[in-house]
């Protein structure tokens, strides 16, 4: 497992990224002129998970070359650090929780649990079980007293949705180059 607590770009690359297993978690940045995933080149996501939680300023989802499902959700009002943010599927199920230790307004989530053509429900707040030190789990439990945000369909390989589920124009190449800038 890696876990990042970023000021700057959480996990940057002047090239690619390509993740084909383990824990990546990324808490950070918590300022527009970066993102939680930053690079140049491709982020080939094929499996393991990745919870990259940062500003939605400077935002970046996985390429569309991945072969994991990954959703980027980008939040109406920033989230307060602490807040659990769960995807359950429509049993009930969890499929993914992150606790950030930051302030953030940009989620991307991706688990072998996610899936292609299936609608998960997006909550925020309450209680998830086994929750480790570093905020994330994906045991397949349910979640307690959590708020519904909204129900997101996950449509394509990579998604980048908001917390209603609507298309957002966040994710892979419209994010930073390298430092945060503009491409």
């Amino acid at each position: 497992m890696i876990a990042v607590d970023a000021e700057g770009d959480g996990v940057d690359s002047n090239g690619n990224i390509t993740m084909k297993g383990g824990t990546l978690l990324i808490n950070g940045p918590t300022t527009g002129g970066n993102g939680a995933l930053d690079y140049n080149g491709s982020f080939v996501l094929s499996g393991g998970v990745l919870m990259a939680a940062g500003s939605s300023g400077m935002a970046q989802n996985v390429s569309d070359t991945s072969t994991q499902t990954a959703v980027g959700i980008t939040f109406d009002t920033p989230q307060a650090a602490d807040t659990v943010i769960s995807l359950t599927d429509q049993s009930g199920e969890l499929l993914a929780a992150f606790r950030s230790a930051k302030t953030f307004q940009n989620l991307v989530i991706s688990t072998p649990d996610l899936k292609q053509g299936e609608t998960v429900v997006l909550a925020s707040g309450g209680t998830v079980a086994g929750l480790t030190a570093f905020g994330n789990s994906t045991d397949e439990t349910t979640v307690a007293e959590a708020a519904e945000l909204g129900q997101l369909t996950l449509s394509d390989t990579v998604n980048n949705l908001s917390q209603s589920g609507a298309a957002v124009s966040s994710g892979a190449g419209m994010g930073g180059g390298p430092g945060g800038g503009m491409r």
